[in-house]
């Protein structure tokens, strides 16, 4: 379902004909019924840095460690 060649650009891109019309349908319905918060995921939140006092991870209070592989 995603397209294994834009993951080498740190990018996930579905393949669209791998869809089933009835997940397609879902994902349709879901996205109008939560379009603000689609429009936040795909667009507002790929903007706020990760690192810094108003980074995501200051704002979370996770710690830019908290996924490292030790």
């Amino acid at each position: 379902m995603i397209d294994a060649t834009e993951l080498k650009n740190e990018e996930i891109r579905l393949v669209r004909d791998s869809i089933s019309g009835r997940m397609q349908e879902a994902i349709d319905t879901f996205t109008s019924a939560h379009a603000s918060l689609v429009d936040f995921l795909s667009t507002k939140l790929p903007q706020i840095d990760e690192r810094g006092k108003d980074g995501i991870f200051a704002r979370t209070r996770l710690g830019d460690y908290s996924y490292d592989i030790v």
